[in-house]
């Protein structure tokens, strides 16, 4: 499982076999605050619902708690395509604000499923896709060559690539037929990247 479940260290006594192997997307943020780097609260978007982790020994665990503890969704670096990468295409998503899907399986509530907005829909159609921590909005999408930009679509992927799902056709979308990549198929915590150009965002 991807992202879904996240690994809390357990306690050295515990044997390492029965170690959870879930693979997380969010245990390299909480590195961040396990050496000192960072805070909590660094990983908290103030217009989310969201509320810092408290725990009183950062260093002593591997990851967040839970999906409302962190705002913000990384590229999913497991599988055969898509891992951030400097070779890689410069204008490839590689981080932004937590995405519709990941909220929802922690809340227990049904994701908004498959986006059906066109490319030239308004960017009002695009809100139930959007990340859920500015109203629907939109969300701040960090790129491959280091600029932050708020876009008010999840189409902020190469060539529109939606960066909350993962493309569902081989040739990924074409300039006359750009579906596979606007639309995609929703995470459900187990997929990886179709493409080296497949920016996942999770959660």
């Amino acid at each position: 499982m991807i992202g879904k479940h996240r690994e809390v260290r357990p306690p050295a006594t515990q044997p390492t076999d029965e170690r959870t192997t879930e693979i997380s997307t969010t245990r390299n943020l909480w590195t961040l605050v396990r050496i000192g780097g960072s805070t909590p609260a660094s990983f908290i978007c103030p217009e989310s619902n969201d509320e810092k982790n408290d725990e009183e020994n950062p260093q002593d665990y591997w990851d967040f708690r839970r999906d409302s503890e962190v705002s913000y969704g990384y590229q999913v670096p497991y599988g055969k395509a898509g891992k951030p990468s400097a070779e890689g295409d410069r204008s490839t998503v590689l981080a932004a604000d937590k995405g519709p899907y990941g909220a929802a399986l922690e809340a227990g509530k049904l994701n908004p499923g498959v986006p059906r907005p066109s490319l030239k829909a308004p960017a009002k159609d695009w809100q139930s896709w959007n990340s859920p921590n500015h109203m629907g909005e939109g969300q701040n999408v960090l790129y491959a060559d280091g600029r932050v930009d708020w876009a008010n679509t999840p189409l902020a992927g190469v060539k529109s690539d939606n960066i909350y799902t993962r493309w569902w056709d081989p040739i990924g979308g074409t300039d006359a037929d750009p579906t596979p990549r606007i639309h995609g198929t929703p995470p459900t915590g187990i997929e990886t990247p179709f493409a080296d150009t497949d920016t996942l965002i999770y959660p």
